[in-house]
């Protein structure tokens, strides 16, 4: 089989030939609707997958035991964001047109803080990938499917929330589900708040992040490695006017800052 995954505002384009099924439908998984038939009619880097080889660019064979790691390893060392955005490392949802954007490291909870808020009946816009527009300052939404593991299946669980997902085998073997909300939209939203986030074991509190520190934490979580331009910088000077440092234990508490209960 032969497919491309063509990501919105990403760049370049990766073709997948393979006839391992298993990996076409962890890629699949993971990708979603960025998966693509592959006509060939652009350029790209291409991996054609054997076995326990990876092949790219039909010049630098790699052996693994691990080809969708690999391949994710390349994807994410290769990727870059296209000029007219920024890209932030950071989960978004919207609440009466206005976007809610969270910023956190791996680990921090923001995948399953934000399968809770959708299931509340927040509209799911991006997981992983924020896109902002320079010139506008406005989100687009990225809505690829989620990728949650089995903790965050058990919390959610907990709180009487069961998701429709899809199975799928991450790299160290490690089960993981694709989980793609329903009816993402796919309109830019103006942002009302950036969220940079921190789990606690019972802390609940909003505090402002402004000046410098919310300028020093917008460019930590730029999803990939870029040299600020003047664009840039003055689209940051306007966003960091929305940050704020948002430290939970509770979800429900997150959803009732959003809805102005708090």
């Amino acid at each position: 089989m032969r497919f491309r995954i063509k990501r919105y505002k990403h760049t370049p384009d990766f073709i997948i030939e393979t006839l391992d099924s298993h990996l076409v439908h962890s890629l699949t998984a993971l990708y979603g609707s960025d998966i693509h038939e592959d006509d060939s009619s652009e350029e790209g880097i291409h991996f054609y997958v054997r076995k326990e080889q990876v092949i790219v660019d039909g010049l630098h064979t790699i052996y693994t035991e691990d080809p969708l790691q690999t391949i994710e390893n390349i994807i994410f060392e290769k990727t870059q964001i296209t000029s007219e955005c920024i890209g932030l490392h950071a989960a978004a949802i919207a609440y009466l047109d206005r976007a809610y954007i969270f910023c956190a490291s791996t680990g921090v909870g923001k995948t399953t803080l934000t399968a809770f808020l959708t299931s509340q009946g927040f509209e799911y816009l991006t997981d992983d990938c924020v896109l902002i527009e320079k010139d506008s300052h406005r989100l687009l939404p990225y809505p690829k499917p989620m990728y949650i593991r089995g903790g965050s299946m058990k919390v959610l669980a907990q709180l009487g929330i069961n998701l429709t997902v899809t199975p799928f085998i991450d790299s160290g073997k490690i089960p993981r589900y694709a989980y793609q909300p329903h009816s993402p939209v796919k309109v830019s939203y103006p942002i009302e708040r950036i969220f940079f986030l921190q789990r606690t074991g019972s802390q609940n509190s909003l505090s402002s992040l402004v000046g410098q520190d919310a300028l020093v934490q917008l460019l930590r979580s730029f999803i990939t490695v870029q040299q600020p331009d003047t664009k840039t910088i003055q689209a940051l000077t306007v966003l960091s006017k929305h940050c704020g440092e948002l430290c939970y234990s509770d979800m429900e508490y997150v959803s009732k800052i959003i809805r102005g209960d708090i």
